[in-house]
């Protein structure tokens, strides 16, 4: 059965250009990306499944990878590269057409179905979950998150003055949810250039306050664990 291409119900992410890379250290990106998706004390959502919300296909995982902008695709390709012998395990013999479908160069065939079935269906579904108990494909999870939400985001953030943990956090969190482009348009909209971290931070988190998607921004403005000092944002112009 082909997907039903349904209005977005929600902002989509475009499939983000291949960045520089980033100049941050590993450990500060996983940082970042887990308090933007988790709250504190939770366990990340790595088996999270959203079934065709807004006619985006299959969107899994702790920052949403979606079949609809190539970021579902995007994530099982460095699964694929970590570990190909357990990727080969759990996604069996259709392995190769999952990624050559979700890694396809248009929408329409992204969100095909693969070996007869969509990938939002109970079958596929539960061999995502499987690939979420693998260590290896955890870690993916924020390395791909913080390559498709953040990456496309530190210059502008860095123009806004939004460069501690903090403030990148709450942008991750912001793109995970409305999508980067989305998020671009909220930034360029909502703040002004010269102003304090503190007040850029303050006005995102009272807009996803008072939005439908409030996410984690709110919390995040006072949440432990995340630094406010200044990154050194090597390579991103100001």
């Amino acid at each position: 059965m082909k997907p039903q291409h349904l209005r977005p119900l929600l902002p989509t992410r475009s499939k983000p250009p291949d960045a520089a890379p980033i100049s941050l250290p590993a450990a500060t990106l996983r940082r970042i990306m887990l308090h933007a998706t988790t709250a504190p004390g939770a366990a990340p959502a790595y088996g999270r499944a959203q079934a065709n919300i807004g006619g985006r296909g299959l969107c899994f995982g702790i920052a949403r990878f979606c079949q609809s902008d190539g970021s579902l695709g995007r994530y099982l390709t460095e699964c694929h590269a970590v570990d190909p012998t357990v990727f080969a395990d759990i996604f069996g013999p259709d392995a190769a057409a999952l990624l050559t479908t979700t890694n396809a160069p248009d929408e329409a065939a992204r969100l095909a179905p693969v070996a007869g079935d969509d990938l939002w269906s109970p079958i596929w579904i539960k061999r995502f979950k499987s690939a979420a108990q693998h260590v290896p494909f955890q870690d993916m999870q924020f390395k791909t998150a913080a390559d498709v939400v953040l990456t496309p985001l530190l210059s502008l953030a860095a123009r806004f003055g939004l460069r501690s943990e903090r403030g990148l956090a709450i942008l991750a969190d912001r793109a995970v949810l409305l999508g980067v482009n989305a998020t671009k348009t909220l930034i360029e909209g909502a703040l002004a250039r010269n102003t304090p971290e503190g007040q850029q931070i303050a006005i995102l988190a009272g807009l996803a306050a008072t939005s439908d998607l409030a996410g984690r921004a709110p919390m995040l403005v006072a949440e432990p664990g995340l630094s406010d000092a200044p990154l050194d944002l090597m390579g991103v112009a100001a």
